[in-house]
């Protein structure tokens, strides 16, 4: 390949420079992006690639470039902190990202796309003076080109970066821009701040700390010994889910999305033994017209439950996601310090470090149900096309962290038989190979897979659902106890009392309480430490945190000070009539 040539559009349009707060979404990127270390800041660079038309020559590329530039701040604008040390969004009057022209020389165009998508993925923006784009064009020597766009994830999030490579990559010259269809980062920001000061957060809040009472703290409990790289991204290619997923849609009278995700939390729930699914949803938060348009950063991922105790059929488990994916979706856009501050105050009150790793991230434009006029596939081609399902491992960069479960789901090109429907669709999960080892990540993607395409004919009841999906709980979770909506290890939390507090014997047990699950009760014998319930709770919290290991234990419910430490192996009784003093340990006490 040549050399690296650079070239940058003509000046922008004679703007105004303008200052203000960040969004909440881009306030949430903010924290991320401090959060990393120098090196890992690439994490947060997003690339996208588009095709170039034969026709579209490159300086009709720069000048809808500059256009786009004038009417969308964000092309323009940089993040650093103010004088208060909180952080801001500074638009630039001229401003223009750097753009790059390379030629293939010795390597096909789609191995060099492929090469300059890693080259720029691997590259950090420093978001206080960088521009946030980066274009390269591509060209092949038998006249093909590709556009190359990197942005930082603070800036764009992936509708607009994808909405960005279509409006600079389409043949015909756009329509005229009008300047009020768009809302600009700066008075999204302004906009939000009007929500809090009118009362209209309540609630949302409201919903948060519902839903952070009663989710279980994490999904995934025991770990095992993980894969090298322990990340790892698997992809899987399916033209049966694109046959079968409109038709399971139209039976539930739902969309796409809702049934994938109901298959998710069946397969997850199942997985894990959990009687409550939590996971986080991604919302493009588009929801007003003038925001369509928008270029930005506007995703927030959102917590939801879905109760699967005492469904039935898959039907139920439809209804029930459907229902909790809509109330998250009313409550997706949120300030995220305050939403960080309710979950380190329901965290400390419930004793847990709460894992919101799994996470469902549907990027098709259109979710709504597209079934109108697919008929249910006939076996033999439902059978074909689950025998052309592919699975692929992916190259990612993110091999030293990660969530413990995410999956994105996206269509393939072109239409099925001019039905108007995804020839494919890929699912694509990245997981923490301790929770979900390589062999578990093809059987959940292929559950996902069997379980849509058996419930195109008729509903599914779930005592059937072991003859459908093979995902199964590792051994050692069955022997967790439940409480308070966790599977907790108690002899777990046994060591964690112990370690907490040096020197002092203790005991644990789960007892009897409020609800049907019961409630741990620490029993210690410090000798003369003067220490308290708020005291030993605060330590326990501390070791919790610093625990990596730690989605099957929690902090007891009570702990119980004793004068002195009954003979090895007393159960509760003989630990109580030894009591001092006794207490949650919790402000609320």
């Amino acid at each position: 390949m040549s050399p690296w040539t650079e070239a940058r559009p003509t000046s922008l349009s004679d703007l105004p420079v303008r200052l203000g707060p960040l969004t909440w979404a881009q306030r949430a990127m903010w924290d991320t992006y401090q959060r990393l270390a120098a090196p890992d800041r690439h994490h947060l660079t997003v690339v996208k690639s588009a095709a170039l038309p034969s026709r579209l020559g490159v300086e009709r590329v720069l000048r809808r470039l500059e256009a786009l530039g004038a009417r969308h701040e964000v092309l323009r604008t940089v993040y650093r902190t103010d004088a208060n040390g909180e952080p801001e969004q500074a638009v630039r009057t001229h401003a223009g990202p750097v753009v790059q022209e390379r030629e293939v020389a010795d390597t096909s165009l789609a191995d060099a796309v492929t090469r300059v998508e890693r080259a720029e993925g691997s590259r950090a923006f420093d978001i206080t003076v960088d521009d946030p784009l980066r274009v390269t064009f591509v060209r092949g020597t038998d006249g093909g080109r590709y556009l190359v766009l990197a942005s930082h994830h603070l800036a764009m999030d992936g509708w607009s970066i994808t909405r960005l490579a279509e409006s600079l990559t389409r043949e015909e010259e756009p329509g005229p821009l009008e300047p009020d269809v768009c809302r600009q980062p700066l008075d999204h920001a302004a906009d939000e701040a009007r929500l809090v000061r009118d009362g209209h957060v309540a609630a949302t809040e409201a919903y948060w700390e519902q839903q952070l009472r009663t989710v279980p703290q994490s999904m995934f409990t025991l770990g095992g010994e993980p894969a090298r790289p322990r990340y790892r991204t698997l992809t899987l290619e399916s033209a049966a889910l694109a046959m079968t997923l409109p038709v399971a849609a139209a039976r539930y009278r739902v969309t796409t999305s809702t049934v994938l995700l109901s298959t998710v939390v069946a397969v997850l729930s199942r997985l894990t033994r959990q009687d409550t699914c939590a996971l986080q949803v991604t919302s493009a938060n588009r929801d007003a017209p003038e925001l369509l348009g928008a270029l930005g950063n506007y995703f927030q991922n959102v917590l939801l439950s879905v109760p699967v105790l005492g469904a039935t059929t898959f039907g139920e488990l439809v209804v029930r996601s459907g229902a909790a994916a809509h109330l998250a979706y009313e409550h997706s856009h949120y300030d995220p310090v305050v939403v960080a501050r309710r979950i380190r105050r329901v965290n400390a009150e419930r004793g847990i470090a709460l894992d919101r790793t799994c996470i469902v991230n549907d990027e098709r434009a259109v979710t709504t149900n597209p079934a109108r006029g697919r008929r249910r596939p006939d076996g033999a081609a439902l059978t074909r096309a689950l025998e052309r399902s592919r699975l692929e491992w992916l190259p990612r960069r993110h091999h030293d962290r990660g969530p413990k479960c995410q999956v994105w789901v996206n269509d393939g090109p072109g239409t099925d038989g001019g039905s108007g429907g995804p020839e494919v669709i890929h699912l694509t999960l990245q997981s923490d190979t301790a929770y979900l080892p390589p062999s578990g990540m093809e059987v959940f993607l292929r559950d996902i897979e069997r379980l849509v395409a058996a419930v195109c004919p008729a509903d599914l009841p779930l005592a059937e659902l072991d003859d459908v999906v093979l995902s199964r709980p590792a051994p050692g979770v069955r022997g967790l106890r439940r409480v308070d909506d966790c599977l907790v290890d108690v002899d777990g939390v046994a060591r964690l009392v112990r370690s907490a507090v040096p020197g002092a014997e203790a005991a644990v047990f789960l007892e009897p309480g409020p609800d049907r699950t019961g409630r741990l009760v620490a029993y210690l014998a410090a000798g003369d430490r003067p220490h308290t319930p708020a005291a030993v709770h605060r330590a326990c919290l501390a070791a919790l945190r610093a625990t990596p290991e730690r989605h099957a234990l929690m902090t007891p419910q009570q702990y119980v000070l004793c004068s002195a430490a009954p003979p090895r192996g007393s159960d509760a009784t003989a630990w109580r009539a030894l009591a001092r003093e006794a207490g949650t340990g919790r402000a609320r006490d």
